[in-house]
């Protein structure tokens, strides 16, 4: 589930499942670029904020089941 929520580069990093090597490399990104933190946090509520506002779920929802019509 949190690998859907994760676009990498871009608010966080994916690495491969029991890629050491890989985690190592994307923490030690982190490190070496410590602004990273504030943006790629900024990016992910952007993106929280844009994908899972709940007024926007619930429209979708409701017009799923019919309830209001798409506008």
């Amino acid at each position: 589930m949190c690998r859907k929520a994760v676009k990498n580069g871009v608010n966080g990093f994916l690495v491969p499942v029991k890629d050491s090597r890989a985690l190592k490399e994307a923490m030690e990104k982190v490190i070496k670029e410590p602004e990273l933190i504030q943006e790629m946090g900024a990016k992910s509520r952007e993106i929280a904020e844009n994908k899972y506002d709940v007024h926007k779920v619930n429209k979708v929802i409701n017009e799923t089941m019919g309830l209001i019509s798409s506008q």
